[in-house]
């Protein structure tokens, strides 16, 4: 995770004389690296940490750094808890599968669909699901490496 700074650093130029002769603007950027795992408690000391390790954050905004820190936290949890919840979805495919194929995946190119079967139906095909969940662009972190 990181805080991202964009900046802009003004220069003024000046002739012998003292009277401005032109100006540019250059753009930057300052990565701020924050480790995971971030607590409650540690947010506003790191927030003034940052403040002060960083000039280009003036020591008004203080506020803002740690409501930008909180929400990184926050992201990193739904994160941990699609992640979970896509492992245990996993998992779940996998026993169905396994249950239906009469074993663990034997090597030979995996089927697309799986066929679902109920002990009541003598054996006949019911409506075929697919082994992998749907993809879905709100869930987009779910699948960067």
């Amino acid at each position: 995770f990181a805080l991202v700074v964009s900046y802009v650093t003004e220069t003024q130029h000046f002739d012998q004389m003292g009277n401005p002769v032109g100006a540019e603007s250059v753009p930057g950027q300052k990565v701020i690296r924050v480790q995971r795992g971030l607590t409650v408690p540690e947010i506003s000391s790191l927030a003034q940490e940052v403040v002060e390790k960083c000039k280009y954050i003036p020591a008004s905004r203080v506020g803002e750094v740690e409501r930008l820190l909180c929400a990184l936290m926050e992201h990193e949890a739904m994160q941990q808890q699609h992640q979970h919840q896509a492992y245990a979805h996993q998992q779940q495919h996998h026993q169905q599968q396994q249950q239906y194929m009469g074993g663990p995946y034997n090597g030979d190119a995996p089927p697309q669909m799986a066929p679902q079967r109920s002990q009541g139906d003598g054996g006949r095909r019911r409506k075929e699901e697919p082994l992998l969940p749907a993809a879905d662009i709100r869930h987009v972190e779910d699948y960067a490496d």
